[in-house]
């Protein structure tokens, strides 16, 4: 299966960034590089999707089942926030 998008929302902190997920409440990350940032940010959300799957739980739509599920726009800068599509990955992928 190809792995599915959700649109996390990253901001600058004085230690490296913080990023958390709309759609997700609760689910947040932070990385010291941006690039460490988006590697956490994939673990988050394959953790919590596990957990909601295994829960039995509904899950989110992502960007790519519906674009409008989200109203930013990937990659786009809202404010000092940089919005990102970040994929839904299996764990330990």
């Amino acid at each position: 299966m190809a792995p599915r998008h959700h649109i996390g929302i990253a901001e600058p902190t004085r230690d490296g960034w913080s990023l958390g997920f709309p759609a997700f409440p609760g689910t947040v990350t932070t990385g010291d590089t941006l690039a460490e940032l988006i590697g956490h940010a994939r673990d988050a959300l394959a953790s919590v999707v596990a957990a909601m799957e295994e829960d039995g739980l509904t899950l989110p739509a992502s960007v790519d089942a519906d674009p409008q599920a989200s109203p930013y726009a990937p990659m786009a800068l809202v404010a000092s926030r940089s919005v990102l599509r970040i994929p839904r990955l299996s764990p330990g992928l």
